[in-house]
This record gives C-alpha cells, structure tokens and sequence, in this order.
C-alpha cells in the first residue's frame, strides 16, 4: 500500500514539474496592413516590427512560445479594449485610450516628414509652413495630421488632397499632380523603392524637404487581459527588445526594408 502511495506521490509531482516548467503559449496581434513595419507577405509574417518582435521572443524560449496574428487595425483595439487580446503592434502613445496599459520599450520612433516635387525644391523650402504657404499637400485618407499640418489647412496656408493609399500619392507626387505629400519616412522609402523594382514607377528620387513630427511605435497591452505571467512577459519582451537593438539588429532590419 506504502508503495501505491509513494508513487502516486512521485507522479503528482512529476505534474507539478511539467506544470513548473511548460512553455506559454503568447499570441500578439498586429496590423494588417501597414507596410513595412508589419503585413503579411503571402501568407508569412513581415515587417520591422513583427521580425523584430520575434527575434526578441526566440530569447523568452523556453518560458515563452510567441506567434503573430495580423488583425485589422480597428478590430485590434478592440480587442484590446475587451480584453480578448494580450497585445497589438504598434499602437503608440494616446491619452484617449486608458484600456491599453502598459506599452513596452518603444520599438522605432517613425518619423512623418514632407516629400516634395524637384519643381518645388528649386526654391529652398525647409520652415513648415512658412515656407509652403500655397502648396498642395497629399495624405493617406484617415491619416492623423500633425499639429503643424491642422495648424497650417485650418489657416489656410496650405491645401490638403487625401489618396486611398501612400502609394496613390506617391504616384501623384511623381507626376507633379500634388506639391507634396505628408508620409512617415521609412514607410514612403520602402514603397518607392517597392514600385521601382517592380517596374511600376519610373526612377523616382525622393526629396526631403521638411519634418512634421515624431511619434514612437510600442506593443501595447491590454489593461484587462487575464493572465498571471502578463508582467513576466512584458519585462522579459522589453529586455529582449532592448538587447537587439543594442545589438544593431533594428538598423539592420530598417536597411534591409528601405533598400
């Protein structure tokens, strides 16, 4: 009987220890379509953030099994908000969402900066708005205008054409169909870069002429998921994060994305 019970004894523990050391399973969503920071490319997970994500959660193994799952922007945050999710790439910064708490390091700061036709940059332009006082100015439709851009269309310095898609404008730009257009740096550049390879664009040469703002890009966590290992998981994410960028892999993957 002692016997039974000693190995009954022996196999709960054996449990216990299988339970001590499991792996966790962590599924983190990610936009959809926001090329070249995180989309889908056939099927497989790409982008800045989503490969430097998971090169950070090969260094949480064996305590941690990470896996990508692209969702739609809106449909994200909401689910954030709900608690359904754990976390979402890339939200940033924003008072009005108190649901996503907390945000790791921050992955990039991305940069929104003005592209102009070689016409417009004959005279040098560098002071927003002074400087582009009667220009056209495409965006992205739904694009969250800077400060400086409101300031300048709600004064009427400047006037504002929205495009369905960064590569509409860009398009429009290399026809000097608009002055200028308002896109985050890295993502214009990887786009141009995309359509010239593919024969969709003739060479086409950026010119800088002046930046807007900045505003850095984190995972953001949901204040109210439910799980016991969520801080566990989010110090040793952020220390991976840390350690690769460090280590140069960020500016390796932003070259290898703008090329």
């Amino acid at each position: 009987m002692w016997r039974q019970g000693i190995a009954a004894s022996l196999m709960m523990l054996g449990l216990l220890a299988q339970q001590a050391f499991a792996t966790q399973r962590v599924v983190i969503e990610a936009e959809d379509d926001y090329p070249p920071y995180s989309f889908s490319d056939k099927g497989r997970p790409a982008g800045i953030y989503v490969e430097l994500v998971l090169q950070a959660a090969k260094r949480l193994a064996p305590d941690y099994e990470v896996s990508i799952q692209f969702v739609p922007w809106k449909r994200g945050l909401s689910r954030l908000e709900t608690g359904e999710s754990l976390a979402l790439i890339p939200p940033y910064r924003n008072a009005e969402r108190p649901f996503v708490f907390p945000y790791s390091v921050p992955l990039l700061t991305e940069r929104v900066v003005l592209f102009c036709t070689p016409e417009v940059m004959r005279q040098r332009r560098v002071d927003f708005p002074r400087d582009f006082i009667g220009l056209r100015i495409g965006i992205n439709a739904g694009y969250t205008q800077s400060e400086k851009l409101k300031a300048a269309v709600s004064a009427g310095q400047v006037v504002l054409e929205e495009a369905a898609r960064n590569v509409n404008n860009i398009r429009k730009l290399s026809s000097s169909r608009i002055d200028c257009m308002a896109s985050d740096r890295i993502s214009a550049v990887h786009t141009v870069n995309r359509l010239v390879r593919q024969g969709d664009l003739p060479a086409f040469k950026l010119l800088e002429a002046a930046e807007l703002s900045t505003q850095e890009a984190f995972i953001g966590y949901s204040r109210s998921f439910p799980a016991a290992f969520k801080n566990d998981f989010v110090q040793k994410m952020d220390a991976a994060l840390l350690e690769l960028q460090r280590a140069g892999v960020l500016d390796q993957l932003v070259a290898r994305y703008t090329q």
